[in-house]
């Protein structure tokens, strides 16, 4: 996700979000399977 202003996390400076699901050890990314409209909602 962009245009979020840049934020200070930890040492360093985030310019982006990225969106995803934990469930036990593993982490997925949000990751569309075909092509959407930019600025679209996340349901």
């Amino acid at each position: 996700v962009v245009n979020f202003p840049k934020k200070q996390i930890a040492n360093m400076m985030s310019e982006c979000l990225v969106l995803g699901l934990v469930g036990g050890n593993d982490v997925v990314l949000i990751n569309p399977d075909r092509k959407v409209k930019n600025g679209m909602r996340l349901a």
